[in-house]
């Protein structure tokens, strides 16, 4: 039997992740493979929705909708940001490889 799947050899640009979130049936095709593409970024990349809105064929909503579904099954966390006064000055998102 020939393998179907056809594999690069693993030198460098390669992703270790837990496969039961690439396996979690929660999640959409498309929230899984944004997943993927967030956890392949390096532990200090900041997630820019206009970034990955660049980055992909999908629009400002769609990356929201996506990232509220990760939200929602526990892979990802916002925290606002507030200012000395307590305005909200945006938000920071935390991503998790597995959901909490």
């Amino acid at each position: 039997m020939s393998n179907t799947i056809i594999r690069a050899p693993r030198r460098e640009r390669f992703v270790v992740m837990d496969q039961r979130a690439v396996e979690d049936d929660r999640l959409s095709w498309a929230a899984r493979g944004l997943l993927c593409y967030l956890l392949s970024r390096p532990d200090d990349w900041k997630v820019l929705v206009n970034d990955l809105r660049k980055r992909g064929n999908l629009g400002r909503d769609g990356i929201y909708r996506l990232l509220r579904e990760l939200r929602t099954v526990g892979y990802a966390e916002f925290q606002r940001l507030r200012d000395r006064n307590g305005r909200i000055r945006g938000g920071i998102y935390f991503i998790r490889e597995l959901a909490d």
